[in-house]
Order: C-alpha cells, then structure tokens, then sequence
C-alpha cells in the first residue's frame, strides 16, 4: 500500500513546443530532453509535437513533486516518461534523482498527463511506501529547501 508524498503539476503550450521542433535547434532540444526510448515512441506519430509537450510537462511536474525543482547537474533525461505494461504512464528516474526518491521511501511515481488543443498538462506524485515518512523540505533562510526529519 502507497500514500501521496507530493504532488507537481505543470502545463505546456503545445505551438511553443511545435516551434521549438521546427527550428534550428529542435533536435538539440530533443536529445537534451527525451531519451531514446521517449523519441522510439515519438517516431511512431505523425505529429509528435503534443507527444512530447504532455511528457515535457510531466518531467517539470516531477521536478515539483519531489520538492526540488530543477538542479544543476539533473537532466531533463533523468525523468523517462514511459507506459507501463498496462499502458500507464510511469516516471522512471535514473541518477541523482532516482537516489533522492530511494532515500525517501518512494515506491514510485504516478503520472496523469493530458491534452486539448493547444495545451499539454501532466501531474506527477511520489508514492511512499507505507512505514516510511516523506521527507519535509524546510527553509532555513538562504532561499534553499533542506531535507528535515520525516513527519
């Protein structure tokens, strides 16, 4: 059994995302930001520009989900967006990130993403195994969130 130990949720225009794809630096973009087995999926489509805006947006939602927001040193790539055997989308974090998540108790990462229009969302929340207290990130002063004792 899981309980909710943070939630992100972020949006995305989808025509800034067809630009991007369009542009010069498109591909840059692409490789920076999706992994391999993101873009195999993506190359299945005709248009993938909504494709990769909802797990654009869902990569940001579990940056904010887990507290920390995006750090040097973490890559977009850190976060793979893919669908699990039944065909839910799941995070799966790799790096620092996936350390993070270890230490914390999460058992995983659950992700809602959805499209309409000209816009992507996705929601992210870490799940913790029961027995095991998320991790409460305090503001000592310095603008900065620092792990504190589990609540």
């Amino acid at each position: 059994m899981t309980g909710v130990a943070g939630i992100g949720v972020d949006v995305v225009h989808v025509p800034r995302i067809r630009a991007i794809l369009a542009g010069p630096g498109g591909e840059g973009f692409i490789r920076k930001t999706f992994t391999e087995r993101e873009m195999a999926l993506a190359n299945r489509l005709d248009a993938p520009e909504t494709y990769f805006a909802a797990r654009f947006a869902a990569k940001e939602a579990v940056f904010k989900s887990l507290g920390t927001g995006w750090c040097e040193g973490e890559s977009l790539c850190d976060i793979e967006v893919l669908p699990n055997p039944d065909g839910v989308p799941t995070a799966v974090l790799a790096g620092r990130l996936r350390s993070m998540a270890d230490k914390r108790g999460y058992a995983g990462i659950a992700v809602s993403m959805s499209s309409d229009g000209d816009y992507a969302i996705a929601v992210a929340s870490p799940e913790c195994c029961l027995g095991s207290a998320p991790v409460v990130q305090e503001d000592v002063g310095d603008g900065e969130h620092h792990p504190t004792a589990p609540v």
